[in-house]
């Protein structure tokens, strides 16, 4: 596991969105589930690992559960499912309002990794997308997957309404750590009006400054 580099809370339309940088397992490689899990909740992972292709419609149906529990580990075992249908119900998860979930979605895409990184790159590319905590996290995904197929959804995300896309575009850029990405973050650090992004654009820079 890695530290949070980064958790703020703040309030929009009446809805509170938190974003950071994955204080879990999400990117870390570490199997699922963790061995902290209650006895419960990894014998609901095994049973939707059990399942399979054969019933991969159950553990899709699980992931939009009115029950928390229940899409915690069903996104996770599509992780380890894998598939186009496991990749579109994952993208759809990011933006569950279950943080947890968010979570546990992010790492099972960037476990099954190359399948669905169109999908996710097409997703970050619907500039009036409905869901912009989805966006993000969708953006830092792709940093993760460390694929330069990705750069230019995410030089293009350097220009969104929303600062924390921004924010998230630009650690992502920096996780790629492609030098091409350097003069669009310049161009986006120049125009930012959130100092907390501004600076973030900079330690970006330097990063990749020093490649």
């Amino acid at each position: 596991m890695f530290a949070i580099l980064i958790e703020v809370t703040f309030k929009r339309t009446g809805v509170f969105f938190m974003f950071g940088i994955f204080g879990k397992l999400v990117g870390s490689g570490t199997e699922m589930p963790d061995t902290k899990l209650s006895n419960k909740k990894k014998k609901l992972y095994k049973e939707f690992c059990s399942m399979g292709t054969i019933k991969l419609n159950e553990v899709v149906k699980g992931a939009g559960s009115n029950d928390e529990t229940t899409r915690k580990m069903a996104v996770l075992a599509l992780g380890k499912i894998g598939g186009k249908q496991a990749v579109e119900a994952l993208i759809k998860a990011v933006g569950d309002p279950s943080r947890d979930v968010q979570e546990n979605a992010m790492h099972s895409l960037i476990k099954i990794g190359e399948l669905g990184l169109q999908h996710l790159i097409d997703e970050l590319n619907q500039i009036k997308h409905s869901n912009p905590e989805a966006q993000a996290n969708i953006a830092c995904v792709l940093g993760w997957m460390k694929n330069v197929k990705a750069l230019d959804s995410l030089t293009k995300a350097l220009r969104h309404d929303n600062e924390w896309i921004r924010w998230n575009a630009s650690f992502a850029l920096g996780k790629i750590g492609d030098r091409n990405a350097l003069d669009s973050i310049k161009k986006a650090r120049d125009r930012e009006v959130y100092p907390w992004v501004k600076e973030y654009m900079l330690n970006v820079l330097a990063e990749l400054d020093r490649k």
